[in-house]
Formats: structure tokens, sequence, C-alpha cells
């Protein structure tokens, strides 16, 4: 949050706490040092943990948890030309290209402001040129 090092409030802890309670958009992007696999599920984990603490315990229902690897997922069992692409790279043990994921990460986001809904992204950015699309 930009807001938290520009203000520099005295109670961080309150200060978030008050800034998510209040009726804006939401928009959260959990990020992990690139090449740590294993802590993959431990970031999909928060993520689930902070979009179901939203939604049930503050009662902000306007907020979509955004996957890459089920966005993925989703594009090869439509069999879409992402898809093909996507299972190929897969089957490889190869990156999925860039403009892949930028573009399906993009459109949800996109998705996302058009309705207002605020959103919780987990998975992006992994690669630099991601990063600069962010």
């Amino acid at each position: 949050m930009v807001s938290l090092i520009k203000d520099r409030p005295s109670d961080p802890i309150k200060y978030l706490i008050d800034k998510m309670t209040q009726p804006e958009r939401k928009r959260f992007v959990l990020l992990l040092p690139p090449g740590l696999k294993q802590n993959q599920e431990d970031t999909m984990n928060v993520a689930l943990m902070l979009h179901n603490h939203l939604k049930e315990d503050l009662g902000i229902a306007d907020i979509k948890y955004i996957s890459v690897s089920d966005l993925l997922l989703r594009e090869i069992n439509k069999r879409s030309e992402y898809g093909k692409q996507i299972f190929e790279s897969r089957k490889t043990y190869s990156y999925i290209k860039d403009e892949i994921v930028i573009d399906l990460v993009q459109s949800h986001i996109e998705e996302c402001e058009r309705k207002g809904k605020g959103w919780i992204l987990e998975g992006f950015p992994r690669t630099r040129m991601q990063a600069v699309a962010l």
C-alpha cells in the first residue's frame, strides 16, 4: 500500500485494518521472490485466507481472487488457442509465454475494474516483463 509508506502511521496494523474496512475498491498483489517454488502453495493459502477474511469477516462481497495457475488451467480445459500453447509449454517444462500470461491476467483485472470489484492477484508477476506489465 502506497499510503502506508507515504503516511507512516504510528500504529500500522490499525491503519491497515481501518484502510481495508473503508468502502473503496481493494487491490492486492501477493509476491514471492523468484525461484521459490516451494512457497507457491503458501502464497496461494495466504491469498485464499485474505479473500475469505475480506468476504466473510469484513463483509466485503465485491472482491475476486485471481490465481494465475487457475487461469492457465482454465484455458487448457477450454482447449483455446492459449490453452494449447500453455499445455505444450507445461508438457516440455518450459515457461509459458509472457504475452499469454499478461493477456489473461489483464483481461481478468479489467473485468473486475469494469464491474467495480476489488481483486487479489496471486502468482503474478513471475518474470521481469510481467512485472513491467503490472
